[in-house]
């Protein structure tokens, strides 16, 4: 008997959280957090009206001595629409920017030792991806994004393809 109210219990849940009607709550606007190699990382942003939509992920960070900053601008096309989740087509631009200042190693009697980063260098990447994407719907405000897919690098000092994968947790509203 407890096994029965048990599977009942799981069953009414499962549906509470993924049986809702999509097409009549689809939201155009999401907010949350992302990560991803050709997404970028930090807080993220969707507009989201039809087929085709856009993701905006920023994260930037600055000091006196260190800064780094992410700036991620994607396309996204949906593919197809089921009741609790979405599967849709990206293609990622993001851009890394790194900067560091001098810095340097003192003795414990004053002299120095070593500098390091003689020359304040900063640096950027530039990531390109695509490929596909899922959206699960948790409940009826939430969607947990999960993307893969191929993605070529630029940086200063080398080019490279690779595989990505990224995600992102959003509010929908």
């Amino acid at each position: 008997m407890k096994n029965y109210i048990l599977l009942l219990m799981v069953f009414f849940a499962f549906n509470t959280i993924f049986g809702q009607d999509r097409q009549s709550e689809i939201q155009k606007h999401e907010i949350g957090m992302a990560a991803g190699w050709s997404t970028g990382y930090g807080i993220s942003y969707r507009y989201w009206p039809g087929k085709f939509g856009i993701q905006l992920t920023t994260t930037p960070y600055f000091e006196k001595e260190y800064s780094t900053a992410s700036f991620g601008v994607t396309g996204l096309m949906s593919l197809s629409e089921i009741p609790w989740m979405r599967v849709y087509l990206y293609l990622g631009n993001h851009y890394m920017y790194y900067r560091q200042l001098d810095y340097y190693i003192w003795d414990n009697n004053g002299n120095l030792i070593e500098l390091q980063n003689p020359n304040n260098s900063s640096y950027g990447r530039y990531i390109v991806g695509i490929g596909p994407g899922f959206e699960f719907l948790l409940g009826k405000k939430f969607g947990l994004n999960l993307m893969f897919g191929f993605r070529s690098d630029w940086s200063t000092y080398e080019y490279k393809i690779s595989i990505t994968g990224e995600t992102g947790l959003y509010y929908r509203f």
